[in-house]
């Protein structure tokens, strides 16, 4: 039955050669999945293993040897032996990480595998009083991945008395994430502006529409300075 997969042109390959030029191939953070700066509950974002376990509901261990994310996390590579190997590992409703939520369930199909992993994790270590700011933890805040916090619109603090904030269309995306960054299967993950434009017609270049990029840019160097 190996045909059925790999006897159909050149896809897989196409799709590995894809995969390799993205972060998840080239990036260094699966060294936090070996108990190497991390610990056991790493392992479910920073390693194929660990996130497999974390699936199947197992308990989490530091592993000393260790896989970065591949085509075996996401897919169901070599269980049923066809078609249905390429199948998401999971496309499961995701509950947000962190009591600041409450339980949250968030739900973008295809987006789902995408969300496991790249959502913030608040953390306890914050003191607000006064003009006083007191840290706890060398650890306080959220996770660096938000992505699937700002896409659905859950997190966040809005400033009383000043305004408050809608969600972007970007929220109502059957598929979230992969609409954008897997454009007709491109698993390089690079946002493509062909996907944009089912949206923006009239879009000249992902930088330069309505130059939202160029202002966060300056935004961001003010803040900074």
């Amino acid at each position: 039955t190996c045909g059925s997969c790999h006897n159909v042109t050149t896809s897989v390959l196409a799709k590995q050669m894809q995969y390799a030029t993205s972060q998840h191939a080239t990036g260094t953070t699966a060294v936090y999945a070996g108990g190497r700066g991390g610990d056991d509950d790493c392992t479910k974002c920073h390693s194929n293993e660990g996130f497999k376990e974390n699936q199947a509901g197992m308990t989490l261990t530091a592993k000393s040897d260790v896989t970065p994310v591949n085509c075996r996390t996401c897919h169901n590579i070599h269980k049923n032996y066809d078609e249905t190997d390429y199948d998401l590992s999971t496309m499961e409703p995701v509950a947000l990480m962190g009591g600041v939520y409450d339980g949250t369930t968030i739900d973008i199909g295809k987006g789902n595998v995408c969300a496991n992993c790249h959502q913030s994790r608040p953390r306890e270590g914050l003191e607000v009083g006064g003009d006083n700011v007191y840290l706890s933890s060398k650890y306080w805040g959220p996770h660096h991945g938000t992505q699937s916090n700002y896409l659905t619109g859950n997190g966040g603090y809005e400033t009383a008395g000043s305004m408050s904030y809608s969600n972007s269309r970007h929220a109502t995306l059957d598929d979230g994430c992969v609409t954008c960054h897997m454009h007709e299967s491109n698993h390089s993950f690079v946002p493509d502006e062909d996907a944009c434009m089912k949206c923006h017609a009239d879009i000249d270049g992902i930088d330069e529409y309505r130059g939202v990029q160029d202002d966060i840019a300056d935004l961001m160097m003010e803040l900074e300075t």
